[in-house]
């Protein structure tokens, strides 16, 4: 329908329009603004991550990254997906090569392409992981997308190795130590 038609009185358009309007146009606000997987939160934003239990992010020495699936991030429905997930990544000197490609299932080591730590190294710990509102990326750019899309692809497959890997029997585990 026209825009006319929800400002009507008692049409089905007016009760429904807010609902829809808000959740269109907070998703478009987030699209153009570019957050997606690997993108940085501002330290505003940062300031407003409700951690996980036992977390311990150092806002000072490192960064907030997006770890929420591209379509999580742009759903249109704020009910549905209402928080994104994020990860606490401190800066480090070096790659440490056990904690690449997954190897490790608690500590992750990646390649920074952007902003200002370009060059240097990220450590994502699986325990300093949080949930932001995801409405709220509607009022503020991210400061970099630090992540190329195949670093974001290795954050989110770490995170899902995760819940699908192997549990060996205590004996068994005993025995290659």
């Amino acid at each position: 329908g026209s825009m006319d038609t929800a400002s009507e009185p008692n049409s089905q358009a007016d009760d429904a329009s807010p609902i829809v309007s808000d959740a269109v146009e907070g998703r478009l606000e987030i699209k153009s603004r570019g957050w997606t997987t690997g993108s940085v939160l501002s330290e505003k934003l940062s300031a407003l991550v409700t951690w996980r239990y036992g977390a311990k992010p150092d806002l000072q020495a490192g960064l907030c990254i997006v770890t929420s699936h591209p379509c999580d991030v742009l759903c249109d429905n704020f009910e549905r997906e209402p928080t994104l997930e994020v990860v606490f990544g401190r800066i480090v000197d070096a790659r440490v090569q056990d904690y690449v490609n997954g190897k490790n299932p608690r500590v992750l080591h990646l390649a920074i392409r952007g902003g200002e730590h370009a060059g240097k190294t990220v450590e994502l710990r699986a325990a300093d992981r949080g949930d932001l509102p995801r409405k709220i990326l509607a009022t503020d750019d991210p400061v970099a997308s630090v992540l190329s899309l195949r670093e974001a692809t290795a954050v989110t497959d770490w995170l899902g190795s995760r819940y699908m890997r192997s549990a060996f029997p205590d004996e068994f585990v005993s025995r290659l130590d």
